[in-house]
């Protein structure tokens, strides 16, 4: 079983769903409870799909970086790009909801918003 989770693909559909399926799979050589993983693979899944959408627009698909690691307490899961941050609009109207499903099912989320990229980390408690 590998503590560290670190993989990356580029920011379009067909890598977003390896993403998804790897850290799925790292999850589960994991003793987590169902609920949890489930958890943690909408929120990674918002995370890299706000990547895709949105980090590279007006350019070409970049890198999505995405890491896990698991200790006795804690589960953190990170998700980078190297484009640019778009601020979430005031009316988003029936969209924009990714970083509010994140920050419901994770104990912690940080978004960290540079000129080089953005990343989202998020902490869930194994316990």
């Amino acid at each position: 079983m590998s503590r560290n989770l670190n993989i990356s693909g580029w920011a379009n559909a067909e890598h977003a769903v390896r993403l998804r399926h790897t850290l799925q799979t790292w999850l589960d050589d994991h003793d987590l409870p169902e609920e949890l993983r489930i958890d943690i693979v909408l929120a990674t899944n918002e995370a890299i799909s706000n990547a895709v959408e949105h980090a590279y627009r007006d350019q070409p698909p970049g890198v999505v970086l995405l890491t896990a690691r698991r200790t006795v307490e804690h589960v953190v899961v990170s998700v980078s790009d190297q484009g640019t941050w778009r601020p979430p609009p005031a009316d988003s109207g029936n969209r924009g909801r990714g970083l509010g499903i994140i920050r419901a099912v994770a104990a912690t989320v940080d978004v960290d918003t540079r000129p080089g990229g953005t990343t989202i980390t998020t902490c869930y408690l194994t316990g």
